[in-house]
């Protein structure tokens, strides 16, 4: 989805994604990763005023929800500002190694 929503020119499907594995790193208890990958997600839908698809947002809070309960507030806090700083490129990368 990540390639196809790029070669389609698509930030939807691409953001979508993203926002996938983002939740699937809250899964696998990998809490930095979601983090970072989750506020960059949210930049990116910022950036573009793409609001978050209706159907993620109960498992989308859920993960905000789980990754601050696995870091605590100040680790939260610090990846969430990492992540947010996050170029495109570096996101993508990010994903991936999920």
């Amino acid at each position: 989805a990540l390639d196809i929503g790029e070669e389609l020119g698509c930030p939807s499907i691409r953001l979508g994604a993203l926002t996938w594995l983002a939740m699937v790193a809250v899964a696998l208890g990998d809490g930095e990763r979601a983090a970072r990958l989750l506020a960059a997600t949210a930049a990116l839908r910022d950036a573009l005023r793409i609001q978050i698809w209706r159907i993620m947002r109960p498992a989308y809070d859920h993960a905000l929800g789980a990754v601050r309960g696995l870091l605590g507030d100040e680790a939260f806090e610090a990846a969430w500002r990492e992540g947010a700083t996050l170029r495109a490129e570096e996101l993508v990368a990010l994903a991936k190694q999920v």
